[in-house]
């Protein structure tokens, strides 16, 4: 039985799903291609047809997992938000819209 199943209520509803996700070295497994969030985006999309938005930072974050979570931290600590390498035009567009 899938995670999630398709419900009458969103038949036909434009779909959108934002997310963001963060590959290169983990500290759990080594090096990955994708990250966790972006596999189940992925999955949704192939699930109810929905449209993907990746949100991805002007300037990349380190492949280094501790050095990204360095730099994360002092964006937080400063309360920086990226640039980001694109943005949603139309967002009014969509009915439903996940966000990872």
């Amino acid at each position: 039985m899938p995670l999630f199943k398709k419900e009458e209520r969103l038949h036909g509803k434009k779909s959108l799903v934002i997310y963001f996700s963060r590959a290169d070295e983990n500290y759990a497994v080594g090096n990955i291609k994708k990250g966790n969030t972006e596999v189940i985006a992925e999955y949704i999309q192939e699930l109810i047809g929905a449209d993907l938005f990746k949100v991805e930072p002007l300037k990349p974050y380190s492949p280094n997992y501790k050095i990204c979570c360095s730099e994360a931290l002092d964006e937080k600590r400063k309360n920086i938000r990226p640039e980001l390498k694109r943005y949603l035009e139309n967002i009014s567009d969509y009915e439903v819209i996940y966000i990872g």
